[in-house]
C-alpha cells in the first residue's frame, strides 16, 4: 500500500532521483536536476524537509510534491501560502 507522508532525511536521495527522472530534458541532465533539488532543500530559507511530501512504495519514493511555503503581500498584510512545484510520479508507477 502506498504510504504518503512528509519526507525524512532517509528519503531525500530517492525523492531527488524521482524528481530528476520526471524533469530532466534536453536542457538539463538527470544529475543537474537532482543537484538542483538537493541544493534547494539545503538553501531555501522558507522550506524544510517536512514540506516535501512523498509517496513510498516498497521503501522507494515513487512520487513527490514539494510544497513551497512563501509569504505573500495582499492589501498591506503578509499572508502565508504554499506553492506547489515539481509534482511527479515515477514512470513505472503511473
Amino acid at each position: 500500500m502506498l504510504e504518503v507522508r512528509a519526507a525524512t532525511t532517509a528519503d531525500l536521495d530517492s525523492a531527488a532521483d524521482c524528481i530528476a527522472a520526471a524533469f530532466r530534458g534536453a536542457d538539463r541532465t538527470h544529475a543537474q536536476v537532482r543537484d538542483e533539488v538537493l541544493k534547494s532543500v539545503r538553501t531555501d530559507p522558507f522550506a524544510s524537509l517536512g514540506d516535501l511530501r512523498v509517496g513510498i512504495l516498497g521503501g522507494e519514493v515513487v512520487s513527490a510534491v514539494p510544497v513551497l511555503p512563501r509569504p505573500i503581500y495582499m492589501g498591506g498584510a503578509v499572508l502565508s501560502m504554499g506553492g506547489i512545484a515539481a509534482v511527479c510520479t515515477r514512470e513505472s508507477h503511473r
